[in-house]
């Protein structure tokens, strides 16, 4: 059975695989590469079996294949990130990233068919010359909440729901993700802690559902001036280029504004009882310890050195504390929360009700909608329910 697939795009697949014709044909087990030829100008329609096949060879979703034009956010965009020299590049990283892209390309491409389609624009509301305490003001007011609001939540899960409301509310989009759909294919916070894909009309924020839950509502905030900025692009744990620390900073005034007493660390030598101390503040103001440790650096109370000792410290206990919990489930043999429960939280309400408004017009096949929202075709209804 022959589809209907985009010849353009079954080249760009084949050539951003670093494969020419004779090497694809190989691959293919095609007897010439005039057919390979043929089906990249358009003049012969491929088979089911041969899509499946560019798929799994090119390494790219067979979805890919029946866009209407080339994905231009393809590329990981802007990659903000300082790595670690020891630092082992991530085998599932880039394939993660082109799957988060893909998906965007297919809901933004769904909406703008809207008859009422509106772009969304955050131009000229914020820019990089502004300073922090400006902008964190800008923020609040655009999508409606104060210091106050977030002062009054007392769990670090509900800060998050909060925040993630709010940002939704104005049309972008707030995914928790962090591997290709199984734990075995896991991606860390060196890696990636968040991405942001800047659009008019698909807006996306990934926050890396593997760090600190004391982390997340941080890491939305700091995308979500990558948004405002109109900037995309991927973002980890460190800081060492300009735009990072200003995203950081304007974060960082968001949930610990200036105005805000942080410990006094005087005459605390030891490392152990600074992390303590910190801690402790942190877990009252629903952040992470690295944040607060960040803040005091920032503030000018401690030296880098200490906050690089502090965050790495954060880290470790982050890291054994994840295990703990690991290994205290297999030993009282818990079973974890309801698949479908987990995967709203996860994809959030936004995109659900979205994707599921696009099936309903047409503007999305049930396969284009089981991709954007990460979930088989069979799954689709069940997800929906009570989403």
């Amino acid at each position: 059975m022959v589809v209907n697939a985009n010849p353009e795009v079954l080249k760009w697949a084949r050539e951003s695989a670093g494969l020419n014709i004779e090497q694809a044909t190989k691959k293919l087990k095609f007897k010439d590469p005039e057919k390979l030829g043929r089906l990249e100008f358009g003049n012969e329609k491929p088979s089911r079996k041969i899509l499946s096949d560019m798929s799994k060879i090119y390494r790219r979703s067979l979805l890919v294949f029946y866009l209407k034009k080339i994905p231009i956010t393809s590329s990981k965009g802007n990659d903000f990130r300082t790595l670690p020299e020891d630092y082992r590049p991530d085998l599932n990283f880039d394939s993660f990233i082109r799957d988060i892209h893909i998906r965007q390309s297919i809901l933004k491409e769904a909406i703008e068919e809207e008859e009422d389609f509106t772009p969304i624009s955050f131009k000229q509301k914020i820019n990089f010359s502004m300073n922090v305490i400006t902008v964190s003001k800008i923020i609040q007011e655009l999508f409606e909440f104060t210091h106050n609001d977030i002062d009054r939540i007392k769990d670090p899960d509900e800060l998050f729901k909060f925040l993630r409301n709010k940002i939704e509310s104005k049309g972008i989009f707030v995914i928790l993700a962090g591997n290709l759909g199984s734990h075995h294919t896991d991606i860390d916070v060196v890696s990636f802690r968040g991405v942001a894909i800047a659009d008019e009309a698909a807006p996306f924020i990934i926050i890396n559902d593997h760090d600190s839950h004391f982390a997340w509502s941080f890491t939305l905030l700091h995308e979500l001036v990558h948004i405002l900025l109109g900037e995309s692009g991927i973002s980890n744990m460190y800081f060492e280029q300009k735009i990072e620390k200003f995203c950081n900073d304007i974060a960082a005034e968001i949930l610990l504004p200036e105005t805000i007493n942080l410990p006094t660390l005087e005459n605390i030598n030891n490392l152990q009882k600074a992390a303590n101390l910190i801690s402790e503040f942190a877990k009252q103001k629903n952040v992470s310890s690295s944040m607060v440790a960040y803040r005091l650096y920032q503030k000018g109370i401690i030296k880098r050195e200490l906050w690089e000792k502090l965050a790495a410290k954060f880290k470790i206990l982050w890291e054994q504390s994840q295990i703990s919990k690991k290994e205290k489930r297999k030993l009282n043999k818990e079973k974890g929360p309801d698949y479908y429960i987990v995967r709203r939280h996860r994809i959030g309400g936004a995109i659900i009700k979205t994707v599921k408004q696009m099936l309903q017009s047409g503007n999305l096949t049930t396969i284009k909608a089981s991709k954007v929202l990460g979930v088989k075709s069979s799954n689709l209804s069940h997800l929906f329910e009570n989403g």
